[in-house]
């Protein structure tokens, strides 16, 4: 279950510009005339070389910027939290009423508002098993129940600790539709 589809409208208007895009004719005369006028070709001098050094001080505090907004990024990243996967099985006494959909969204959207990533799809029945025996990959219808029923879906969210993971899965609603929940912290690779 996804709570927006820009992706696929992103791709859909990206295929639709045109692949290769005509140069216009004498394009390099022009350009090298235009560099010679500024004097950045062909003529050395006090100002070629006042502006390679102001070229050089302006990419130097680029990096410089750049690295503190990295540095600030990664202070943000490691007390923002760790990511967790809910996964969502079902049994037989899973109960697939109307508006179960629209209750995820709602339930989404909320640990979203709350200042949390959240993302969760629905996952398919049909799942296939893939292994190795010496050099020859095989493959395998396999079926999707285990001892806790059906994967079902799942949806990985941010949050601070296990605690307050699990504080954020109590209140999904796949539990008042009978569904269990496995929470499962993502280990940082």
């Amino acid at each position: 279950m996804s709570v927006t589809h820009d992706d696929d409208e992103l791709a859909a208007a990206l295929r639709g510009l045109p692949r290769e895009v005509e140069t216009p004719l004498r394009l390099e005369d022009r350009v090298i005339r235009s560099l010679r006028v500024e004097g950045l070709v062909g003529r050395p001098g006090w100002r070629r070389w006042a502006r390679s050094t102001i070229g050089l001080a302006a990419g130097i505090m680029l990096f410089l910027a750049g690295m503190a907004v990295g540095r600030r990024t990664m202070i943000a990243s490691a007390t923002e939290g760790r990511y967790f996967v809910l996964l969502l099985y079902e049994d037989e006494t899973f109960r697939e009423g109307e508006g179960l959909v629209a209750d995820y969204t709602a339930w989404a959207r909320g640990v979203a508002e709350a200042g949390h990533r959240v993302s969760g799809e629905k996952l398919a029945l049909k799942a296939r098993l893939l292994g190795a025996r010496d050099t020859v990959v095989y493959v395998e219808p396999r079926d999707v129940t285990t001892t806790e029923g059906v994967l079902a879906g799942y949806f990985v969210v941010q949050a601070k600790s296990y605690e307050e993971a699990i504080a954020i899965a109590r209140a999904h609603p796949h539990l008042r539709h009978g569904g269990r929940i496995v929470v499962r912290g993502i280990e940082p690779t």
